[in-house]
């Protein structure tokens, strides 16, 4: 639960310069991470040498990139492109309830829907921008999405430090291609997607990898009702109604408008080695989310319930899962928490409770702070399924730098059974740099333990030369 305290609303406005990393249908993958302070359901302003562009919704972040899709007109995106996003959260708001307008129902409208309502359909994000208006004049098949590949060598040196024992050097390569693509307009308005990834790998020492895999991370066919807020999915997919689930085998369907829905899904758990198909973990979960704007401030949360009928030498496995964050222009807020059931005492247990948060203190400073609650529960095990109990409370302070963002991290470890130790770490993150735009990546660390202190520095650097992006970095990393 949250509880809010009455404050003067600060005005927000931050800027990044990102890159597309990768295009998958209608989703753009961007190079920004959440020490922004950017969070899931936020929409940024696209802009493209002071030219505004369009907007992007973020469907999910990680410590590294977000995933992201158009709000509003499409406008052309390629693999590589760089632009400046800009979150503005007063210009949201009011720019949702200008597109809402007035009503005579005496209820209030929702923002979302006046934008679904004034948005054309997006099919297609590789087209410009008149493709919409030519898609009610033409019923052929459209296929769009990337087709990239990668190669990457590593090659390690292990010294260490004491008479007698010889020095280690170890080499890894790998090449993959990756698939990423959704054919709309197939018949009765149904879209298929597919996503899959083919990798060779070579190493010098054993490793538990296969030299050769094929992963298929998604192949779906998917169908929204224009008649009724109904949608459904049928395939392979990664639930995106909530945040526990994950994978999924099956189907899910789901009932409602944009602010406030429910659902269910049922299919088999993916193999957790290869995601190969597995008919050992048949699941089902039901889910409920929730969305609320108002002025200058906005609301998601989502309840799920799961599980995971395990065959064979599986157990049967529940779990409740519960998620919601808040934004307003002066604090944003996150919380996530997962209860299990021990299939062992049939008592429930938390084994998953993390709360985010950032407040700005200056134009383009923010103070964050992160606490976490983990114990893993192990699908695999027959007995113990409930691992030790990690705490991690952590505080720090970002700052955009130019075209990036720097930040400073402090960070109190404790394991169940151990005695805690502390992290000192800092970033810095630059997209693009005045020598010859070649983008910078840096990041240092230092913890101690006892008697025992380790320091992991870290340095890369990356360039577009045409299609093609090329990165080279350099890790030191020492104990004692």
């Amino acid at each position: 639960m949250f509880f809010c305290v009455a404050a003067p609303a600060l005005a927000q406005t931050t800027d990044f310069e990102v890159s597309v990393e990768y295009i998958a249908g209608q989703n753009i993958y961007i190079g920004v991470g959440n020490e922004t302070g950017l969070v899931r359901r936020d929409t940024v302003d696209v802009f493209r040498d002071s030219n505004l562009l369009g907007r992007l919704r973020i469907i999910s972040i990680t410590s590294r990139r977000a995933v992201t899709t158009f709000v509003g007109e499409r406008f052309p995106v390629d693999f590589s492109d760089r632009f400046t996003i800009r979150f503005n959260t007063a210009k949201a708001q009011a720019e949702q309830l200008k597109l809402t307008g007035p009503t005579n129902t005496g209820t209030k409208a929702n923002p979302d829907e006046a934008i679904d309502r004034a948005t054309p359909v997006r099919t297609s994000i590789l087209a410009d921008a008149t493709t919409t208006n030519r898609r009610s004049s033409t019923n052929r098949l459209r296929a769009s999405g990337r087709v990239s590949f990668n190669t990457q060598s590593l090659r390690t040196l292990t010294d260490a430090r004491e008479e007698g024992l010889p020095r280690s050097r170890t080499s890894f390569s790998s090449t993959t291609a990756s698939v990423r693509t959704s054919v709309d307009r197939l018949p009765r308005g149904l879209k298929a997607n597919i996503h899959f990834r083919a990798a060779y790998r070579k190493s010098s020492t054993a490793t538990t990898l296969a030299p050769q895999s094929i992963r298929v991370y998604k192949a779906s066919i998917e169908k929204r009702f224009s008649s009724k807020p109904i949608s459904f999915e049928i395939g392979r997919f990664y639930s995106i109604h909530e945040d526990f689930s994950g994978y999924w085998d099956g189907a899910i369907v789901r009932y409602g408008p944009r602010r406030m829905g429910a659902g269910v899904a049922f299919g088999f758990e993916p193999s957790l080695s290869n995601e190969g198909f597995d008919t050992n973990l048949p699941k089902y979960s039901v889910f409920a989310d929730f969305r609320a704007r108002g002025r200058g401030m906005r609301y998601d949360a989502d309840i799920s319930f799961h599980e995971i009928r395990g065959q064979n030498q599986y157990s049967k496995h529940d779990y409740i899962g519960i998620q919601q964050s808040i934004r307003a222009t002066w604090v944003r807020v996150s919380q996530d928490l997962q209860v299990n059931r021990n299939p062992e005492t049939s008592s429930w247990m938390i084994t998953r409770f993390q709360t985010n948060a950032s407040i700005p203190i200056a134009k383009q400073i923010r103070l964050t702070g992160r606490f976490l609650v983990r114990r893993p529960y192990y699908v695999w095990r027959t007995q113990n399924f409930m691992s030790t109990r990690r705490d991690r409370i952590s505080v720090g302070a970002n700052s955009t730098v130019g075209s990036g963002v720097a930040g400073l991290r402090v960070t109190s470890n404790r394991y169940e059974g151990q005695d805690p130790y502390t992290t000192y770490s800092s970033f810095l993150n630059l997209s693009k740099t005045r020598l010859a735009g070649i983008g910078f990546t840096s990041s240092a660390s230092y913890w101690t333990r006892n008697d025992t202190r380790a320091v992991s520095a870290n340095a890369g650097i990356s360039k577009l030369v045409g299609r093609l992006f090329l990165r080279a970095r350099y890790r030191y990393y020492r104990t004692k």
